[in-house]
C-alpha cells in the first residue's frame, strides 16, 4: 500500500518546499506515495479550507511556514486531525523562524497549536539533510538525528575553554573571519545549534544564527541563554531580543 503523503505551506516564503520539489528523491516521492494535497505543485497555492470541511486521510503531512491568521490555525487542527504523522518543515515551522522578530504580527510556530511528530530543521533544510528525511519517512523509518553541533565540523572550530573570557560586542564580522568569530568578539551560535548544513554560512564569512535549531534532546532557549551567560556581551547584545525570539525549541 502507497504511503499517503500532503505538504501544506502556512505563511511563509516557500523556501522550504521548493528545495524539496528541486531533489532527486522527490521524483522518489512522487513515484512511491499517493500525494493527497501538495498545493504548491497543483496550481492552488495559497490552500484554505472552510471550518466545516474535513480532509482525506494522510500518513505523513509536511507543513513548512507558521500561523499568522485564523484560516491558518483551522486548517492546521484539520491536518492535525487526518494526518498519522505531522513533520514542520523549516525554521518557520519549527520556531517561528524570520517572521518571531515582528513585535507585532502573530507569529506561532506549529508546536504552540498542535503536537507535531517530528521535524526537519533548516532556513530553508540543507539538501543532505531534506533527502534523507525524505527517504526515511518513504520508508518509514525515524527522522535523521545528531547529537553534535556545527562547531564539530567548523573549519573555524573555536577553543571551547575561552568562552568565559570572551567579550562579544558585534553580530556581523568586519573582514572575513580567518579564524573562530566568537575568538573575533563576534556572536556566533554555532556551539548550540546542530550540525548539518555544512557550515554555508560560515564559509560565506557570516556567524551562525541558529537557523538549524538545537542539537537533539537539548531546548534551544535555555541552551542559548546558558551559552550567553558565559559570554561578556556588550549591552547592545545584551538587549537584542532577536536572538531569544527567532527561533525556539519546537515540542515534540
Amino acid at each position: 500500500m502507497k504511503l499517503k503523503f500532503s505538504a501544506i505551506s502556512l505563511n511563509s516564503c516557500n523556501g522550504c518546499i521548493s528545495t524539496l520539489t528541486c531533489l532527486d528523491v522527490f521524483l522518489n516521492l512522487v513515484k512511491s506515495a499517493e500525494i493527497v494535497y501538495f498545493p504548491f505543485v497543483e496550481d492552488s497555492y495559497p490552500y484554505t479550507i472552510k471550518e466545516e470541511e474535513e480532509l482525506e486521510y494522510s500518513d505523513v503531512t509536511l507543513v513548512e511556514g507558521c500561523v499568522t491568521q485564523k484560516d491558518e490555525e483551522i486548517l492546521l487542527k484539520k491536518l492535525r486531525k487526518a494526518s498519522k504523522k505531522i513533520i514542520a518543515l523549516g525554521a518557520c515551522a519549527m520556531f517561528g523562524g524570520i517572521e518571531s522578530l515582528s513585535q507585532n504580527a502573530r507569529k506561532d510556530p506549529l508546536s504552540k497549536i498542535i503536537e507535531i511528530d517530528g521535524a526537519i530543521p533548516g532556513c530553508p533544510p540543507p539538501e543532505n539533510v531534506l533527502g534523507a528525511s525524505i527517504l526515511s519517512l518513504i520508508e518509514g523509518r525515524n527522522l535523521p538525528e545528531t547529537n553534535r553541533n556545527l562547531c564539530a565540523v567548523c573549519d573555524l572550530r573555536p577553543k571551547l575553554e575561552k568562552f568565559k573570557t570572551i567579550r562579544v560586542d558585534k553580530l556581523q564580522p568586519q573582514k572575513f573571519p580567518t579564524s573562530c568569530f566568537l575568538d573575533e568578539n563576534v556572536l556566533c551560535l554555532g556551539p548550540v545549534t546542530r550540525e548539518g548544513c555544512d557550515a554555508k554560512c560560515i564559509k560565506v564569512g557570516l556567524p551562525c544564527e541558529g537557523c538549524m535549531g538545537p542539537p537533539n534532546g537539548l531546548d534551544y532557549t535555555a541552551n542559548v541563554i546558558n551559552f550567553l551567560s558565559t559570554l561578556e556581551l556588550s549591552e547592545k547584545l545584551r538587549t537584542y531580543e532577536g536572538i531569544i525570539f527567532r527561533l525556539r525549541r519546537p515540542r515534540t
